[in-house]
């Protein structure tokens, strides 16, 4: 959303960077940009999606932060 926080360049185009570092299998990068995009901006995701996150990120021993959950 032009003029906004939404307006970065990091998430313009926030689908093909994760989806590019997918790509690569460099799994920590795209994991710290898909918590990025959603940290930073405050939009709250389903418990599942943040448990999700919590949990790949321990798998490779990355600490993600508080995140919002829509349904709580």
């Amino acid at each position: 959303i032009e003029g906004t926080g939404f307006d970065q360049v990091g998430l313009r185009n926030g689908a093909e960077i994760v989806e590019s570092y997918a790509g690569y299998n460099e799994i920590g990068v795209m994991l710290h940009h898909v918590i990025y995009m959603v940290h930073d901006t405050g939009i709250a995701l389903p418990s599942a999606s943040v448990d999700f996150l919590e949990a790949l990120g321990a798998e490779i021993g990355m600490v993600v932060p508080r995140m919002h959950r829509s349904d709580r």
